[in-house]
C-alpha cells in the first residue's frame, strides 16, 4: 500500500514526494551499466541522477569498482522534465 500526495499547484514536488518516500537507487549492472573499449558506462533510469552533475544521468567510470562506489555514494533522486514525465 501506498499514498500519493497530490498537490496540483507544483506538479514536480508531486513526484519528489512520491520518488523521496518509496524510491531508492539500487544499481543493475544488466539493465544500467554498458561497456565500451574498457570503459563502464552508468546509464540511470528515470527518477536518478548524479549528485556532482548538473542533471547528468549517464557517466563513464574506468572500473566496475569505481562504478560501484558511485553508483552507491553519489545517485540521487531527480525531478528534471524529462523524468517528471516519464513518472
Amino acid at each position: 500500500m501506498f499514498i500519493w500526495l497530490y498537490n496540483s499547484a507544483n506538479p514536480q514536488h508531486n513526484v519528489e514526494v512520491f520518488l523521496g518516500k518509496f524510491m531508492k537507487y539500487k544499481l543493475n549492472v544488466s539493465r544500467d551499466v554498458d561497456t565500451d573499449d574498457g570503459v563502464y558506462i552508468l546509464n540511470l533510469p528515470d527518477g536518478f541522477r548524479l549528485d556532482e552533475q548538473d542533471l547528468c544521468h549517464t557517466m563513464g567510470f574506468d572500473s566496475m569498482r569505481e562504478l560501484r562506489q558511485y553508483a552507491k555514494d553519489s545517485v540521487i533522486l531527480c525531478n528534471c522534465d524529462g523524468c517528471v514525465r516519464s513518472a
